[in-house]
């Protein structure tokens, strides 16, 4: 059985440039949000422009980051919604709680709440006489060495006490033990005595 459906090669044209437009508005706000990630991460939040994201990005109109995010804020919110993997990924968020101030402090809350808490929920029972808001305080000073580590780690190389060893990739097994080492005794360490008058 034959099906002989009638279409105007108008309405055809039509349809396939909204869908390459869509396709293309897409692919132009995956780019800017790639490029600012990118930026962002090497250079810092208040280094980089709007307009040097923009042409990173090879964006054909100069408001083309206005268009598809309306500001700085928007765009970074859209980053921290749609991250990718990588380092650059990681420096970006270590550098979101600081450059970018209080709102980039409220998009990394957001951002952690929810292991953070299923964190504290699996560790309470292990740390029955610490008092509930020292084991957060450990569990956000934890978090931030975490991407600080491992968005830092070239520094192993500028060190005060010169290059290390430590920072070469066929020694990243023992430098990651020696990491979780450290964030465990962070996390274990001794409960704090409260002095009767505190």
């Amino acid at each position: 059985m034959k099906l002989c459906v009638s279409i105007k090669p108008s309405t055809i044209a039509a349809e396939s440039a909204s869908i390459t437009g869509a396709d293309g508005q897409n692919a132009t706000r995956e780019r800017l949000m790639r490029e600012a990630r990118r930026l962002f991460a090497n250079e810092g939040f208040n280094a980089v422009s709007l307009r040097r994201v923009v042409q990173a990005a090879g964006a054909s109109n100069a408001s083309a980051l206005h268009y598809h995010f309306g500001s700085r804020q928007a765009l970074v919110a859209a980053v921290v919604d749609d991250p990718e993997h990588g380092s650059a990924t990681i420096r970006f968020i270590a550098r979101l709680g600081w450059d970018f101030g209080p709102p980039g402090q409220e998009l990394s809350a957001g951002l952690h709440r929810e292991v953070l808490e299923q964190a504290e929920r699996l560790l309470q029972p292990a740390f029955p006489v610490l008092d509930a808001e020292v084991l957060r305080f450990r569990l956000v000073v934890s978090m931030g060495y975490v991407y600080h580590g491992l968005a830092d780690r070239s520094y192993l190389w500028r060190s005060p006490f010169g290059a290390l060893d430590l920072a070469n990739k066929s020694r990243g097994d023992e430098l990651r033990r020696h990491f979780y080492d450290y964030l465990e005794a962070g996390l274990c360490g001794p409960a704090a005595m409260r002095l009767p008058n505190e």
